[in-house]
């Protein structure tokens, strides 16, 4: 493995059931698929059971339950066998607050004397650590016995925890008074937004936030990872949500330091597409990274994919379906606003209180500043800005917060806005930047992405409100995408994740319902009006629950549209809708939930996946667009490919995927479903692969072919350039094409594909005759007449005068990656 850039990776989730060994198993497969680098969730110990590793509780020790050290040895091997490469996700932004966790245990024990309290944010200053963990009072659990000394003296149980005493308790003492002498304080749940001194992830209690802008902190939480990239059994890492820390520029450059000019890093940060200059927000040139995981990157592929027009009466009709008639971007600072209140007073409470001590004759309230600081935060464009330590904030970080006041149009968020970009404010100005990336992520991505879902497929990690509202038409996406060469040519590509709320299959087949519009809606009243003897169920229910079992029936290979919907898949549906509707937060929520009410949208969806008029409407629409709804995920690919950066196949997406939000996306990997099919690519032609589309067979075929091409010609990938040929001919709109050039030779390879295929196919494959006289230029310097080589197919597409036609390039395939 020679190259500090990988052509691509393939995401591995590691649990106790897929551990380091069953990695290892399947690198042959990995290697098979074209693909160059193995990537890796992160491997560091974390609860057992545990369904992620993002909770880690021991940053030195490789978690046992995945194989440990010996393990992971004999993953670097495998990957060593096939020359591969290995990156690896880490999460310098938190661990877990458990008492498993020795740090957090040690800090819970001696409180601001801990040798680990620095490690942790903890305002010690507020009192003793909140932990928000009992259902009620502390005299309602102290009565009921949920809280007791252990048998041996030396623990306080606490439900099925059990927790450190201080030195010196006096265990004899009323339980009462063995609360008081300890370093943390028990308090109901319900307290805890409001009360907790101790940063978070998110809003999740069981994720302390981390101080890595201290050195030693620094060094003590990336002391393996480092060791592990120094001695060869890692090669690249990605860092997980770098928006987080306190100081992301500082971190990064240290980390830098520490890994050397050469290692791939990329960090998780989603970046707003409509950016400075209505073009996409890109990261702080002094960041010395190869970009982000490339979220921004998937959502143009997406948008150049979606019929604008289609979308927009969609739009029109959820709004007028379900009443929420505010556009996105409308809505968006009242959902920041609200998730602030509900979630976040704690994190407010500690900025009021950083302005307080740096700003001491300030006359305002504190209520007052409490006030502004949720306003400002939620009239915020994008996730964050990035102001150091000390020294002028950037012009952009200037302007952002200028606009955020104007935006919020009050008079205390203004003086607020003034008042953060003082010197003496700085240390409330770096907390509050830690607050508004939560803010958001919780008040778009788990809120309004599961509100507003006139088309689902565009409510992913990634979009920003004005794509929800109204993506970038197919001129501007291709020219985004085409952006991205310049300044981001090595960062990430991703359209399935672990955090993905549905699967790029999933969204490929929910795209084709803007270009049918009416027929959905159609879909919607019959099914409607069959279920009407039902509970009532609402019209946002119903938009969403519709285009779940749209997007999803059928689509796995082990599933059949024709069939009644499985047990395992009904399970499924009901418990993501039960999701889905408590993140929305409409009549439900995870705070309170409303059972009457989820009892009845569950009945609904049973009858709605029973025998019956409503079900075969919707398998009777899913059966007209499945095919376009394919089309589009292997034109997703094929784009994705031929795309600037590092595409990553998320694993078990080289076949059709119908994941929808986690844990859906975190089941089980069929690993025997994947080798079969990779077998059955033998000897099968591109007819055979169509003809029985629905095993997934053609996805990994065209990936494979795909990903062999990118690991053959990096020249061309890693680094080349980018352009949009030009298109012409009678069906020149429903065309993608995505050229790159590079290496000495100045080879080209161009990505053409179908956009907006059911309006062109109607229900059958976009291939041949179907293109008219649609022809693609090929790049400058082409033979007039010569020919094109077709990688999906190795077939030789004839180049007249220089263009090439679309039904010769997409003769076999209704998608092609032409070298010349």
């Amino acid at each position: 493995m020679s190259r500090t850039v990988p052509t691509s990776t393939y995401r591995l989730h590691l649990t106790g059931d897929f551990t380091l060994d069953d990695a290892a198993d399947l690198v042959d497969h990995i290697d098979a698929l074209g693909v160059d680098w193995v990537y890796l969730s992160p491997i560091q110990t974390v609860p057992r059971g545990a369904t992620h590793g993002y909770h880690v509780l021991d940053p030195d020790e490789i978690n046992p339950e995945l194989g440990g050290e010996e393990a992971l040895a004999r993953l670097r091997a495998a990957a060593d066998e096939h020359d591969r490469g290995m990156l690896l996700d880490i999460v310098p932004n938190h661990l877990g607050a458990s008492v498993e966790n020795p740090w957090w245990r040690d800090v819970l024990t001696h409180g601001a004397a801990s040798a680990f309290a620095h490690y942790f944010d903890v305002d010690f200053e507020a009192g003793r650590v909140v932990l928000p963990v009992l259902g009620g009072s502390v005299e309602e659990a102290i009565a009921e016995g949920a809280i007791r000394v252990t048998d041996d003296g030396v623990g306080l149980q606490v439900h099925e925890t059990r927790y450190p005493l201080a030195p010196g308790t006096d265990v004899a003492a009323p339980l009462a008074t063995v609360l008081e002498q300890q370093a943390y304080e028990l308090t109901m749940w319900r307290e805890g937004e409001a009360r907790l001194n101790w940063r978070r992830f998110f809003a999740v209690n069981e994720l302390a936030g981390v101080r890595v802008e201290d050195p030693e902190v620094f060094d003590a939480v990336h002391r393996t990872v480092l060791a592990l990239l120094a001695d060869g059994t890692i090669d690249g890492l990605r860092v997980d949500h770098i928006d987080g820390l306190s100081l992301p520029g500082e971190y990064v450059t240290r980390l830098r330091d520490a890994v050397g000019p050469d290692t791939w890093v990329v960090v998780e940060k989603i970046v707003e597409l409509d950016g400075p200059g209505d073009g996409i927000e890109t990261l702080p040139a002094s960041w010395p990274v190869a970009g982000t995981t490339g979220y921004e990157t998937g959502a143009l592929i997406q948008s150049w994919l979606t019929d604008t027009e289609g979308h927009r009466q969609l739009v029109a009709d959820f709004r007028a379906d379900t009443g929420l008639t505010a556009s996105t971007v409308e809505a968006l600072p009242g959902s920041e606003l609200t998730v602030t209140r509900e979630l976040f007073t704690g994190e407010v409470a500690r900025i009021v209180a950083e302005l307080r001590a740096g700003l001491p004759d300030l006359a305002t309230t504190e209520d007052e500043l409490a006030e502004a600081v949720m306003e400002l935060s939620a009239h915020l464009d994008g996730y964050r800005t990035y102001a150091p330590v000390d020294g002028p904030l950037s012009d952009a970080d200037q302007r952002a917060i200028e606009h955020a006041a104007e935006r919020a149009g009050t008079a205390r968020a203004a003086d607020l806005g003034q008042l953060l970009q003082a010197p003496a404010a700085r240390p409330a100005l770096l907390r509050w930047q830690q607050l508004t990336g939560p803010a958001t992520a919780k008040g778009f991505e788990d809120r309004l992405m599961f509100q507003h879902v006139a088309l689902a497929s565009l409510c992913e990690v990634g979009a920003d409100a004005h794509y929800m509202d109204s993506p970038p038409d197919a001129v501007t996406s291709a020219a985004l995408l085409v952006e991205q060469a310049t300044h981001a040519p090595y960062a990430g590509i991703t359209t399935s994740t672990h955090d993905a709320k549905r699967s790029e299959d999933v969204r490929a087949r929910l795209l084709v319902l803007a270009e049918a519009p009416a027929a959905f809606r159609d879909t919607l009243q019959t099914v409607t009006t069959h279920l009407a003897e039902g509970p009532t169920v609402d019209g946002h229910a119903r938009w969403l629950i519709l285009q779940a079992v749209i997007g999803t029936l059928g689509l796995a290979p082990a599933e059949s549209l024709a069939d009644t919907p499985t047990e395992p898949y009904r399970a499924r549906l009901a418990a993501w809708t039960t999701k889905a509707l408590r993140e929305a937060d409409l009549r439900t929520g995870h705070r309170d939930p409303d059972e009457v009410y989820e009892a009845a949208v569950l009945e609904w969806l049973d009858r709605l996946l029973s025998p019956g008029p409503a079900l075969a409407a919707v398998q009777d629409l899913v059966g007209s667009i499945a095919l376009a709804g394919a089309t589009n995920s292997l034109a997703t690919v094929v784009l994705k490919i031929a795309a600037a950066g590092v595409p990553d196949i998320y694993r078990g997406c080289e076949i059709w995927d119908d994941s929808l939000t986690d844990p859906d996306n975190r089941r089980p990997l069929q690993v025997d479903r994947l080798r079969q099919v990779m077998a059955s690519l033998d000897g099968a032609t591109p007819t055979e692969l169509l003809a029985r589309w629905e095993d997934g067979a053609v996805k990994m075929h065209v990936t494979r072919a795909g990903l062999h091409a990118r690991r053959d010609l990096p020249e061309v990938f890693l680094g080349g350039t980018a352009t949009t040929p030009e298109v012409a001919g009678a069906r020149a709109d429903h065309v993608c094409a995505l050229a790159r050039t590079g290496g000495e030779d100045a080879t080209s390879v161009v990505a053409v594909t179908p956009r907006r295929p059911l309006t062109l196919a109607g229900g059958d494959w976009a291939t041949g005759l179907v293109w008219d006289d649609t022809t693609v230029a090929m790049p400058a310097g082409t033979a007039g007449d010569s020919h094109a080589t077709e990688l999906l197919t190795g077939r030789r597409v004839p180049i007249t005068e220089g263009r090439v036609g679309v039904a010769d390039a997409l003769t076999d395939l209704p998608v092609a990656l032409l070298r010349v």
